[in-house]
């Protein structure tokens, strides 16, 4: 084995000491940074799953739509959960297919998804 080579072999078995390392110091690694997006959304996922199938009180009281007379509603406990359900769906295409971008309607489902995350962004908390 060259001299180059095995340099080479050392480094990269040091990879998963510095990830490590970085992960410890600055709560990522670089391989985050490689596809941060995909990063994001296997972050945000696992969370909004848990929030959506955990016991946290119900639907947040603040939270209201106009309904078909122009008139503020509460939203209820099973539409909360359905937009829950809506940004899930997204996300899992991404995890399921370990991969982005998506294409045709999964991308189109992915694209709802983010927008529904958008909406109701500051809605995430119990």
């Amino acid at each position: 084995m060259s001299l180059r080579k095995l340099l080479k072999s050392i480094r990269w078995r040091q990879q998963p000491i510095r990830w490590w390392w970085q992960r410890r110091t600055r709560g990522f690694d670089d391989r985050d940074l490689w596809s941060l997006d995909y990063a994001i959304i296997k972050f945000i996922h696992p969370r909004l799953k848990f929030f959506r199938n955990g016991n946290y009180g119900g639907t947040p009281g603040h939270l209201t739509e106009v309904d078909e007379d122009g008139m503020r509603r509460a939203l209820t406990d099973q539409e909360w959960e359905g937009i829950l359900d809506e940004m899930l769906e997204g996300f899992q295409l991404v995890i399921d297919q370990d991969c982005y971008p998506l294409h045709g309607d999964d991308h189109k489902k992915l694209e709802h998804s983010l927008d529904v995350f958008r909406k109701w962004f500051f809605a995430l908390w119990n």
